[in-house]
């Protein structure tokens, strides 16, 4: 987890910068299938990036709005070198958890 250099969160218009271009960026860099979901956190915007790589790894991102100023914090899973099925579990309660659902 990290703040984030290449997006920022803009509260008057409640977007995240180069939104309508992430998944044209995230296929240009070998990711298939990229799926991204709004969700908030506690008040707090989010960004939810989902796809796989082109060696088949799945990627989990989560961009959030942290409030301070336009920088948000990035978190990344980065499952183990063999995939399972479990991985996109172990994801979806995480952001279940930070989110407060149960």
């Amino acid at each position: 987890m990290h703040l984030a250099g290449n997006l920022r969160f803009d509260a008057k218009s409640g977007k995240f910068t180069g939104e309508p271009d992430l998944v044209k960026n995230l296929a240009g860099t070998g990711v298939a299938d990229a799926k991204i979901t709004h969700r908030t956190f506690g008040g707090f915007p989010g960004l939810i990036i989902g796809g796989r790589t082109s060696a088949g790894a799945q990627v989990y991102t989560l961009y959030l709005g942290h409030g301070v100023d336009d920088r948000v914090i990035l978190v990344n899973y980065r499952p183990p070198t063999k995939a399972s099925p479990a991985d996109a579990v172990v994801w979806a309660k995480f952001i279940d958890a930070i989110h407060g659902n149960k």
